[in-house]
């Protein structure tokens, strides 16, 4: 909220006062010794009905008529949003995030490559990501939206899936040069090892 009456030029007054504070203490006060109870009494018990009530009985009826007080000045502060501001584009949440070298960010433990077309470089600058319902989201940079892709990244393998691809691999290599010795030097596995691996996937129909 406070970013947005920033980017509108608008100055947010805080109720920095005891006095300021505890008026809006009061309204609270307010709104839940009467309001509360007079929704059970009229036997609402959704949103909709709610506003109606709110709009239509209670705030015309008994906030205006007795809690309310009139400005001393009657003039109208508000203005009309510039034609330069579009409303859309700062009335949403934001959120920013640092650029890497390759143009990927991070959001949301998830990683994204910038695929706009770029003049310069724009590593270690920030993006603009703008929430919108749900899981969506758009990215901006300097008032751009930019196109971006989903990157997954490749998983680390384990010390056994390395331990089984060099067997495989030594297994491939004294096919490929019809010599299990030789393969077993340059493999650094042994003449015993390949016989029994490859034993292993001949029983189970298993080709590398």
């Amino acid at each position: 909220m406070q970013r947005a009456c920033e980017e509108l030029g608008i100055e947010i007054i805080f109720a920095n006062s005891p006095q300021g504070k505890g008026r809006i203490e009061r309204s609270f006060d307010t709104f839940q010794d009467r309001l509360i109870p007079e929704l059970r009494l009229h036997n609402i018990s959704n949103m909709q009905s709610a506003n109606r009530y709110l709009q239509e009985v209670f705030i015309p009826e008994f906030w205006r008529k007795t809690i309310a007080m009139s400005a001393k000045n009657t003039v109208s502060e508000f203005i009309h949003v510039l034609e330069h501001l579009n409303l859309e584009d700062i009335c949403v949440q934001k959120e920013y995030r640092k650029i890497r070298n390759d143009h990927t960010f991070s959001y949301c433990n998830k990683f994204y490559l910038i695929e706009s077309p770029l003049r310069h470089s724009i590593a270690k600058q920030k993006i603009e990501i703008r929430k919108h319902s749900g899981s969506h989201f758009t990215a901006y940079f300097a008032g751009r939206h930019l196109a971006i892709l989903k990157v997954i990244e490749p998983t680390k393998p384990s010390m056994y899936d390395l331990e089984l691809l060099k067997k495989i691999d030594a297994i491939e290599l004294a096919e490929k040069l019809s010599n299990v010795s030789e393969a077993a030097r340059i493999s650094g596995c042994s003449r015993e090892t390949i016989y029994k691996n490859r034993r292993l996937l001949n029983e189970n129909d298993i080709k590398p």
